[in-house]
């Protein structure tokens, strides 16, 4: 079990960590031409890609703050999350369809049924939210399917098992959406609470808000025995919809 010791570290380095997202969001407040990496984030980056040049630096300030790398290594690109203690969140490489995993090139094309398959990415992620770093690296394959103007992403394990299909919309459909980031800690009460009980003790990813027809709905992302679960909540904590991985057979989406 986890000693009291060992928490009163962990609140510690999570209020440092909110502190510099705090301070970091004012300075990005500010004109500045160039989004400079921390010492520890800049290190991490070197020390896991050795030959790699940076080619841009974004700051991406989510529930926990952390850096939009793009790489260039070996003429191919690739995006690296790096939070500001250095723990590398995920890599993201561009990967043509001949050089999928066979187990995943066979699932790849099962799930299309004939769509045509567009940007496809290997997403590797080493670390949860909360800055727990894996045993080992978890490999998703991401693609674009495209079918009669409609776009899903599908995401696919080394093994072949689709763990996540969901759709993809362009920046501009429904622009009465006004879908936003937010922090856990700044939505109601009530929808908090319904979040966290789904949850169950799996760390929030990513929540947004977003307002439809003069009401406000809020989505909320997790990871689950490996599968991708996303939920969607109405201001008074009412649950509208949950989604785990493919499967849509949970759907209960009320939006009146």
């Amino acid at each position: 079990m986890i000693n009291k010791w060992t928490k009163a570290m962990a609140l510690v380095g999570l209020a440092a960590l909110c502190l510099a997202t705090w301070q970091i969001t004012i300075a990005r407040g500010a004109r500045r031409k160039k989004v400079e990496l921390p010492r520890a984030a800049e290190a991490a980056i070197a020390r896991a890609f050795p030959k790699a040049a940076v080619q841009k630096v974004d700051f991406e300030p989510h529930v926990v703050a952390f850096y939009e790398v793009k790489l260039l290594q070996d003429g191919k690109e690739m995006e690296v999350e790096v939070f500001l203690n250095g723990e590398i969140f995920s890599i993201e490489r561009r990967l043509a369809e001949a050089d999928l995993p066979q187990p995943v090139a066979r699932a790849l094309a099962a799930a299309a049924k004939g769509a045509r398959v567009g940007e496809i990415n290997e997403k590797e992620t080493r670390a949860t939210i909360s800055i727990q770093r894996f045993p080992r690296p978890e490999t998703v394959y991401e693609a674009e399917l495209v079918n009669g103007g409609k776009k899903l992403k599908v995401g696919i394990d080394p093994s072949g098992r689709v763990v996540s299909m969901k759709a993809v919309k362009d920046d501009d459909d429904d622009d009465d959406e006004n879908e936003q980031d937010i922090s856990l800690d700044k939505v109601p009460a009530a929808v908090r609470a319904t979040i966290l009980k789904e949850a169950g003790g799996n760390p929030v990813r990513e929540v947004e808000v977003e307002s439809r027809r003069g009401k406000k709905y809020y989505e909320a992302e997790w990871m689950a025995d490996g599968r991708n679960v996303e939920i969607k909540v109405s201001e008074d904590g009412k649950l509208l919809r949950k989604r785990i991985g493919e499967d849509d057979d949970e759907d209960e989406d009320d939006d009146d």
